[in-house]
């Protein structure tokens, strides 16, 4: 086994763990109350705002990551009763370009520049949630956990034919995250919802925010709402800051 899936299986196993732990933090007591379920999957229409070490902005659009994806996965799935929820978010994105494209360097200048990005990720986040208030009207949680990041990310800059940059890295980073997650009843089938986060560990730092409106039918629902995530990195040779934003669309179903 080499060293890249040596290290993807330990990230693993420590995934396991830390969701076997958070699962361990509810009082046991709790899962005899009455649960609901929700499975969703969803589209995120995505932009990559991608920052060197040597402090050279990198725009991906979502049109040309959708160009070059290879394969994608999107879902969620959550447990909750009156007052507990267990939620996993799940992303995995694998992107490859076989040649250079034009991609935007705001920071550069007028200048013939091509880049060559490469991103394959898991994005995980298990969290464990508590409703401070809970009614008809909206449902408010302060929320805890993690968010594990594994990436393979390369770089590639060239100026007027020139090669300024070129570097790749593969790293996995762990970080606590606490935050907030709220949903708002507007009317009998409408809905807001609302997100936030912030955290660090592995990283340098971590956030993620959204916020938009839902509508149920039955026991589906569908979303639409403005996912914006962010990272920035102190330790990554590839990268110093990356973000992930745009509209995302979901449907989700609801048991019990």
């Amino acid at each position: 086994m080499n060293t890249q899936n040596r290290r993807k299986l330990a990230s693993a196993r420590t995934w396991l763990i830390a969701s076997v732990v958070l699962v361990c933090a509810v009082p046991q007591h709790v899962f005899a109350a009455e649960w609901e379920y929700t499975a969703e999957m969803y589209i995120w229409g995505a932009q990559m705002d991608v920052t060197t070490p040597g402090g050279n902005d990198a725009e991906l659009p979502f049109y040309q990551i959708l160009d070059d994806l290879d394969m994608t996965f999107m879902g969620l799935f959550s447990a909750r009763n009156e007052k507990w929820s267990l939620t996993t978010d799940v992303i995995y994105l694998d992107i490859s370009q076989g040649k250079d494209r034009d991609a935007t360097f705001p920071d550069i200048g007028d200048v013939n520049v091509t880049g060559r990005i490469s991103l394959s990720s898991w994005i995980v986040t298990p969290t464990v949630g508590y409703a401070l208030y809970n009614t008809d009207k909206a449902r408010v949680e302060i929320i805890g956990g993690a968010r594990y990041l594994d990436i393979d990310a390369g770089i590639r800059v060239a100026r007027d034919g020139v090669v300024v940059f070129d570097q790749s890295a593969s790293e996995g980073y762990w970080d606590g995250i606490i935050g907030m997650r709220t949903s708002i009843n507007l009317a009998e089938e409408w809905f807001m919802p609302i997100y936030f986060d912030v955290g660090a560990g592995g990283s340098d730092g971590t956030w993620q925010a959204m916020a938009g409106v839902g509508y149920r039918f039955g026991n589906w629902n569908t979303v639409l709402t403005y996912r914006y995530l962010d990272y920035q990195f102190d330790d990554n040779r590839a990268l110093a800051d990356l973000t992930i934003k745009g509209p995302l669309l979901g449907f989700g179903y609801t048991w019990r």
